[in-house]
């Protein structure tokens, strides 16, 4: 049973993250939330309070304010992935390892000749 209840919890914190997340890109907008509430047909401080938890916030809802506010969806849920991600998660892009791996495949592809990892090593043993 404890095993549910965390998973409750965190989908909450989840929620509570992207709701957070909305709150912060609407607001460095140039439209008010009042404006984005009213051009979604909504009452005025319809958006402040789904953005406190109180009215309800669906994905729909979520996009249709976002381009009310003349923003990009993409934008909003690639800062809410980046907020909910561990610690260290940060993608800090192929090693070189698989960079050069790459390069040699192309390469190899394309016709040219490439040494192999073998032929390299005998090259750098000096003869004797």
């Amino acid at each position: 049973m404890r095993g549910k209840a965390s998973k409750v919890s965190e989908a909450v914190s989840a929620a509570g993250t992207a709701r957070a997340v909305l709150k912060d890109i609407l607001r460095r907008g140039t439209v008010s939330l009042d404006e984005v509430g009213r051009r979604l047909g909504h009452t005025r401080g319809y958006m402040s309070r789904a953005l406190r938890g109180s009215n309800p916030l669906t994905l729909e809802t979520i996009v249709e304010a976002l381009e009310a506010a003349g923003l990009q969806p993409a934008d909003y849920f690639s800062a809410v992935a980046k907020a909910l991600a561990p610690p260290g998660a940060e993608d800090g892009g192929p090693s070189q390892a698989r960079i050069e791996e790459t390069v040699l495949r192309t390469l190899r592809r394309l016709g040219w000749s490439v040494p192999s990892a073998d032929d390299e090593r005998r090259s750098e043993t000096p003869a004797r």
